[in-house]
């Protein structure tokens, strides 16, 4: 999928010439949730920019990406759908663009024009006053034999259900909960057109949540989204693709000084983070660089602890150690002699108690892992729990079979876990806003922000269900943990 930040969003790293200066990975591009783009949009207009201007800069922008795409737009049919809330303003200004570049724009909006507000009633009545053809979609339920819901069709004639171009502005980034039949319906229909007609979507697909990146349950399938002022973290996650399209960011006139004030829950990792680490300096040697030990990789589940102990390389581990079962030491390296395999117990299930030498291990390094690929054998169930008295313990991640094996403690999940997560391990009832375990990329909460529980999903940071025992650093909204301080040599993905 394409990423287009050409509104200068892209990632510029500053060096960090003192201890207190700002983290460059702030410079990363924000992904705000609907409502901290909500809150940029309300300071914005505070600080005296009008809603007005930032409506239509948006729908600038978006016949900037239609020309983009499209090319020369003169002579050619454009369909327009338009809800009733600002995205269906976005729609109604857009069209008033294409009249005058010489487009014929047709804007089917689902509600009478009299139940749009403020900026967006503004802007249909200056469209329509320029000459912008606007018709109501009538609902099919309205005719003998129908199926209900919302029929273009029904409206638009036979040359414009040939339209070349068609752009989905019926909901935006506010959208939560179920699409209600009518609207799942019609989009049903715009999907059905794509195979003939380039269908963009405005500021999110319709339909699509736009924090967590999945349909509900349908969704318009754009061949391109334009996003206005910052992508949200939904439509960066890769379940979105299908619906997004090209994404392209564009700019839209909000002043960058509302945003410490509203710090997004969400960035975008890019290829250039790798200027965050510094170069390694003359005298570094892996001893400098900590020790990750991992405990996982159980028989049949050596895959797991591999990419683990991986993964702390590649972040700039200098040791990393992956204990594990005997005999699974060669399937856990998988080629990488970076990876240290101690062998645990006599046979290959875990031991019943902690060997001496684990003991010694997991005290002297300075972050443990636990759960990758460690089962949900009894003695796997069991490990855990030893580990958790272990006096002296690093910082622990608890992840995948290790949340399952201290299920039952209730404290430790309480304070380090995300409800979501929590509720489908304990089978508690989900807290508001978790409908089910899917929904832990929603927006973390401030427990889970505390435990600086974090992770990526290609290329979106955002919150799981990790949890974090022992001391850890917390990374809260807006001021992210200072990188290594120097990565390890790359290891080959």
């Amino acid at each position: 999928m394409t990423r287009d930040f050409s509104c200068g969003l892209s990632p510029t790293f500053p060096a960090r010439s003192a201890a207190n200066s700002p983290s460059p990975l702030l410079s990363l591009p924000p992904l705000p949730t609907p409502q901290e783009m909500r809150d940029w949009d309300q300071a914005a207009v505070a600080l005296g920019t009008p809603e007005m201007v930032l409506m239509e800069n948006a729908s600038r922008e978006a016949c900037a990406v239609l020309r983009q795409c499209r090319g020369d737009l003169r002579g050619q049919r454009v369909l327009l759908f338009m809800g009733n809330g600002n995205n269906g303003g976005d729609a109604a200004c857009l069209a008033r663009h294409l009249l005058d570049a010489g487009a014929l724009p047709l804007v089917l909006h689902t509600r009478p024009l009299s139940h749009c507000r403020g900026v967006t009633a503004r802007h249909v009545r200056l469209s329509r006053a320029c000459g912008v053809p606007f018709a109501l979609l009538p609902r099919r339920d309205a005719r003998p034999n129908s199926q209900g819901g919302l029929c273009w069709e029904c409206v638009a004639g036979s040359e414009w259900r040939r339209s070349p171009v068609l752009v989905d502005g019926l909901l935006g980034t506010g959208f939560t909960g179920e699409l209600r039949d009518s609207l799942a319906g019609l989009i049903r229909q715009i999907n059905t057109c794509r195979d003939h007609a380039f269908l963009l979507a405005l500021d999110v697909p319709s339909g699509l949540d736009a924090t967590t990146g999945r349909p509900c349950p349908t969704a318009v399938r754009a061949h391109a989204t334009v996003t206005f002022q910052a992508a949200k973290p939904g439509l960066c996650l890769p379940e979105a693709q299908a619906f997004t399209g090209t994404l392209h960011v564009r700019n839209i006139g909000i002043p960058l000084c509302v945003r410490p004030a509203h710090a997004p829950s969400f960035r975008l990792l890019v290829r250039s983070c790798a200027a965050l680490f510094p170069p390694a300096p003359p005298s570094a040697y892996k001893n400098a660089f900590g020790h990750t030990l991992i405990l996982g990789g159980a028989p049949g589940l050596s895959g797991a602890a591999h990419l683990a102990a991986r993964a702390a390389l590649r972040i700039g581990a200098g040791l990393v150690s992956a204990a594990a079962p005997k005999g699974m030491g060669a399937e856990i390296k998988n080629g990488l002699p970076d990876i240290m395999p101690p062998s645990l117990g006599e046979g290959s299930d875990w031991p019943t108690r902690l060997p001496e030498s684990l003991k010694q291990l997991a005290q002297h390094c300075t972050a443990l892992a636990v759960g990758p690929g460690l089962g949900r054998t009894p003695r796997a169930a069991a490990l855990p729990e030893l580990l958790l008295a272990l006096p002296h313990r690093p910082p622990t991640v608890w992840d995948a079979d290790a949340l399952y094996a201290i299920r039952n403690h209730k404290e430790v999940l309480r304070s380090r876990l995300c409800p979501g997560r929590r509720a489908g391990i304990t089978g508690a009832a989900f807290p508001r806003g978790c409908a089910d375990a899917s929904s832990r990329r929603s927006r973390p909460s401030a427990g889970h922000r505390r435990a600086g529980c974090t992770s990526g999903s290609r290329g979106c940071v955002a919150g799981t269900g990790l949890a974090h025992s022992g001391p850890v650093r917390a990374q809260r909204r807006g001021h992210a943990a200072a990188p290594p301080r120097w990565p390890h040599r790359p290891v080959p993905l």
